[in-house]
């Protein structure tokens, strides 16, 4: 509603709950605030740590989530930053032997 009638602050304000309280959101309400925020400014930097903390999800967890409302580019993000967090542990472990 914020972002509909141009109240920016408020969205300011919105943004920084979220930053605030990511890390103790069940991932249904991590979900359910992706969507939102996918809804008004898919490129923020709140939904950069948005997609951050979905990925960092098993993939069970992931799969009970409703993917199909919401749109397909946030989709593959996750996905995208979930398959570099792999990579990334490999490498890791992969320079420790």
């Amino acid at each position: 509603m914020a972002h509909y009638f141009g109240m920016k602050p408020v969205i300011e304000k919105c943004e920084d709950v979220i930053v605030r309280q990511a890390n103790t959101l069940d991932r249904v309400k991590l979900f359910q605030i992706a969507c939102a925020v996918a809804e008004h400014d898919r490129y923020s930097p709140t939904m950069t740590l948005l997609i951050d903390k979905l990925s960092a999800m098993k993939r069970e967890e992931l799969s009970k989530l409703r993917f199909s409302q919401v749109p397909g580019d946030v989709v593959a993000d996750v996905f995208a930053a979930k398959m570099k967090r792999r990579e990334m542990k490999r490498k890791k472990w992969c320079c420790l032997l």
